[in-house]
């Protein structure tokens, strides 16, 4: 049987007595913190060199831990709660969040976990999240100085209602059920993945491969936009991380888009609900 890329290569140097964990990372372990991100941005307030390892900061537990819009996520031991530096690319927040949230899905599908994603930042199983991830960044003008990424994914902790983790899934390759460092080694490598693609072809690049598990694509929901309560369906998303919505019921008078416009909405303007997730294709299986 062959094994999908990155668990081959994780299970080549576990047998070779190696450390899985990406030696482009610094990795620091630490009991209860409040935030990750918090403690991050205190030891580490300037940006690494590209010739310095990239920090991280893993926690046993969170009693502050953050999410998207001031959200609080629940930290209790057992889960993974990571914080890392990212490149500093002149891309949207919203870019370089789609960016990791398509790296991390496409890492951990390899270890059959049918992982889809929900706009934004959301890791979903069926309809059931299993992580999610905030981007923070220091700007300097316009230009993004400095970003840190924090992920939150249910490993052996009890989950919240909506929630389920790793542990329950018994489909789940058994390296990744048992080994948080082979947890933490596919997360950073799916941050290293989505980053780089990113920084090698551009925002553009990634999209197309977000969509292609991305939850509640075609479906027709309603949306704020110009101040108007509007129907639209879901395509897909921007470069930029917005949400694309294609106009296609009845708009409101004296809306001048034409029905079936292509317009870009922001968290905040539409709410995808996890009961309506849908599923996407499933995730590689040794062959």
């Amino acid at each position: 049987m062959v094994s999908p890329p990155l668990l081959a290569w994780l299970e080549h140097w576990q047998r070779q007595g190696v450390s899985p964990l990406p030696r482009a990372f610094a990795i620091r372990r630490v009991g209860q913190v409040s935030s990750t991100n918090s403690l991050l941005w205190k030891q580490f307030p300037q940006p690494t060199t590209p010739s310095q390892p990239v920090p991280v900061i893993i926690a046993q537990s969170q009693s502050q831990g953050r999410g998207q819009w001031g959200r609080q996520w629940n930290s209790a031991p057992g889960g993974l709660y990571l914080s890392t530096g990212l490149p500093p690319l002149s891309v949207p927040a919203g870019a370089l969040m789609v960016a990791c949230a398509w790296g991390i899905a496409a890492a951990l599908r390899q270890f059959n976990l049918p992982i889809c994603l929900k706009w934004p930042n959301d890791l979903v199983i069926g309809t059931q999240k299993l992580g999610g991830m905030l981007v923070e960044t220091r700007l300097s003008g316009t230009q993004v100085r400095r970003a840190l990424l924090g992920v939150g994914i249910n490993w052996h902790n009890q989950p919240p209602d909506n929630g389920i983790a790793i542990a329950d899934l018994s489909d789940a390759h058994p390296q990744i059920r048992t080994s948080q460092d082979t947890l933490v080694a596919a997360v950073l490598s799916g941050i290293a993945i989505g980053c780089g693609r990113l920084q090698v072809q551009g925002a553009v690049a990634i999209p197309p491969a977000y969509g292609e598990l991305m939850t509640h694509r075609g479906q027709s929901i309603p949306f704020d936009y110009r101040g108007k309560r509007c129907l639209g369906q879901i395509e897909g998303i921007a470069p930029t991380g917005q949400l694309r919505m294609r106009l296609n019921a009845p708009h409101p008078k004296g809306h001048r888009d034409n029905l079936s416009a292509i317009v870009t909405v922001d968290v905040g303007q539409v709410n995808l609900s996890y009961e309506s997730a849908t599923a996407v294709g499933p995730p590689p299986r040794d062959r």
